[in-house]
Order: structure tokens, then sequence, then C-alpha cells
């Protein structure tokens, strides 16, 4: 008969993960409940800037150029938008769910100063492409 040793720390992890699996699982139905309410959520961005420029990349998988919007007012940049669920996904059940779906909204405060856009057409003075889910805005400093 062989002896087998025992260890807490392995029982431990496991005890961490079937709890963390009872949490996600909790929450992902409460979200779920609360998606035709309101912004389900904010998409994860981040700012850097060039000699000449600002610019703001933002993680959008799955969303397409017709269901996003971009504003300026002032130095405030609004990003704001929707995600649609897949149908496939609509119609089964999730086991496991991290994607964000339905209406986001991102508001930044850019850390210096853009161009005037009033005397110019938004498209000249501030840049906007979406490519592969990432949407990336240039703005040209002032």
């Amino acid at each position: 008969m062989e002896i087998e040793r025992w260890e807490p720390w392995r029982e431990l992890a496991a005890l961490h993960q079937e709890v963390n699996s009872l949490f996600d699982r909790f929450f992902n139905r409460v979200s779920q409940r609360q998606t035709a309410r309101s912004i389900n959520f904010a998409p994860p961005v981040d700012i850097y800037e060039t000699e000449t420029e600002i610019v703001v990349r933002v993680a959008l998988p799955g969303v397409i150029e017709e269901d996003i919007d971009v504003e300026l007012k002032g130095d405030t940049l609004i990003i704001r938008g929707e995600c649609d669920c897949p149908l496939d996904a609509k119609e089964g059940g999730y086991y496991h769910q991290e994607w964000r779906y339905g209406q986001f909204e991102r508001t930044i405060v850019l850390p210096t100063k853009v161009q005037n856009v009033e005397n110019l057409d938004f498209g000249d003075a501030i840049k906007a492409t979406l490519t592969n889910g990432v949407l990336e805005i240039r703005a040209p400093k002032s």
C-alpha cells in the first residue's frame, strides 16, 4: 500500500477555484438581468502621446464601425456605441461568459489640448479608424 502525502495547499487551491466559480456564475446571472437597463460596460483604453498628437486606443472586439459614435466636447472625448450579442449565443446558455455585450460608453479627459475642431472638419482634425477590433483615435495637439 502506497502512502499518499497530504498537501493542504492543493486542497486550499481547489477550494479557492470552486468559490471563484460560484461567484462567477452568480454575478453572470445578475449582469444578464441588468443588460436591458443601461450602459453595460466601459471598454478598456490606452492613451499616449507623440510629438504631434494624442492617441487613444479602445478595445472593441466584435463591434462594427456603424455602431460606434465618437464625440469631442472641449477637452473631453466621448466614445459610445453598442456591441450585439451573436445570435447563436442568444439561443443557448453560457457555461462561462467574460465578454460584455450591449451599450458601452467611455468618457476620457484628454491630457493636453487638441486642435480646435470648431474651425476644422472633424475628419481633418481627428482621425478615427477601426482595425481588428481596436478603435484608434488620433487628435492633433494644439
